[in-house]
């Protein structure tokens, strides 16, 4: 889930192309991409995953004002994105060298036999 969540960020890359009124609009709508992740993710673990949304999004707007005012908006915003492409890949490699194992919900109706 971690991965899916992080390419929310990576429409932010676009405004250090200087978009307009209308690149910008474009851009902010495709970040909004939270909403089919929401419904990409199974009912079960839901509650889950948008507890690790919301992480992530208070995460990245506590650093956001100062940084915009350190940088200006654009490059804030930019480096946003930056980060959560780096994120997204950090969290790739680290699932590509997890060991293969079992999920706990599984594991838990394997012990309780349902």
């Amino acid at each position: 889930m971690l991965p899916l969540l992080c390419l929310t960020l990576l429409p932010y890359l676009g405004f250090a192309l200087r978009p307009g009124l209308t690149g910008s609009l474009l851009l902010l709508v495709l970040s909004g991409l939270d909403q089919w992740f929401v419904r990409a993710v199974p009912e079960e673990p839901r509650g889950r995953a948008m507890t690790g949304l919301m992480t992530v999004q208070r995460a990245g707007m506590a650093p956001a004002g100062p940084a915009a005012q350190a940088v200006g908006v654009r490059a804030a915003v930019t480096g946003a994105g930056a980060l959560g492409t780096l994120c997204r890949a950090l969290a790739l490699r680290a699932r590509a060298e997890r060991p293969v194992t079992e999920s706990r919900d599984r594991a838990d109706r394997h012990m309780t036999g349902r």
